[in-house]
C-alpha cells in the first residue's frame, strides 16, 4: 500500500536541511523502487523549504515508520510534526507541473456520515477539475482497514496558477465546504521523485 509521510520542519531548520540534502537525496535514491512521490514543501513564494512529503510503497505503517527512521532529515530532528497514513491515489496523472499546492486534511469526528452523503458531489467536483489534479485520494490509519468507512482524511496535490486560486478551488470542494475536515495544512509543493 502507499503511505503518505507528511513532515513539517521545526523553525530555523533551513540551513540544516540544505546541509543534509546530499545524504537525504542519496537515501531516497536507494529507495527509488519504493518511492511513488517525494519532494519539499515550500512557502508560497517558493523561497524557503518548510517540510517534506514522501509517498512510499510499504506493507503497513510499521514498515513505513521503519523506513522513515533511516531518512536523514528524520534522523537529524528536522521535523516538528510527523503524519504517516495510508493513502489511495484515486485521481490525478502525476505529470510534471510547475505550480503545485498540497493540501493535507484530517477528518472531523462527524466526518463518516458527511463523507457518505457528499461522496457523489465530491467525485463530480474532482472530475470537473481533472486537468488540475496532480494526485488526489483518501487517507487511512493503516493498510488493514481501507474500506470507504475507514477513510480518515484526504490529500490533494493540485495545479493552479497561484495559491489564491488553489485556495479558492479547495474552499468550494464539497468535503471542505461542508466541514468534513477539522484540520488542514496547505503548502506549495515541488515533486522531485515520481515512481511507477
Amino acid at each position: 500500500m502507499l503511505f503518505a509521510c507528511f513532515m513539517i520542519d521545526k523553525p530555523g531548520m533551513n540551513e540544516k536541511r540544505n546541509d543534509l540534502r546530499p545524504v537525504h537525496q542519496g537515501y531516497l535514491e536507494t529507495s527509488r523502487d519504493k518511492l511513488y512521490l517525494a519532494g519539499p514543501l515550500w512557502n508560497d513564494a517558493r523561497t524557503k523549504m518548510l517540510g517534506s512529503l514522501y509517498v512510499v510503497e510499504q506493507k503497513d505503517k510499521a514498515a513505513t515508520t521503519a523506513w522513515l527512521a533511516g531518512e536523514p532529515f528524520f534522523q537529524n530532528g528536522l521535523f516538528s510534526s510527523k503524519y504517516i497514513y495510508g493513502w489511495d491515489h484515486l485521481k490525478g496523472d502525476r505529470e510534471s507541473k510547475e505550480n503545485l499546492t498540497l493540501y493535507f486534511h484530517l477528518d472531523a469526528p462527524s466526518a463518516p456520515d458527511k463523507r457518505a452523503s457528499l461522496r457523489e458531489q465530491h467525485v463530480d467536483y474532482l472530475t470537473i477539475y481533472l486537468d488540475h489534479l496532480f494526485a488526489v485520494g483518501p487517507l487511512y490509519k493503516d493498510s488493514d482497514k481501507t474500506e470507504f468507512e475507514d477513510r480518515i482524511g484526504s490529500m490533494f496535490i493540485v495545479d493552479f496558477p497561484d495559491r489564491p486560486r488553489a485556495d479558492e478551488w479547495r474552499a468550494q470542494e464539497p468535503y471542505t465546504r461542508n466541514d468534513v475536515y477539522d484540520h488542514c495544512w496547505g503548502y506549495a509543493y515541488e515533486n522531485l521523485w515520481r515512481g511507477v
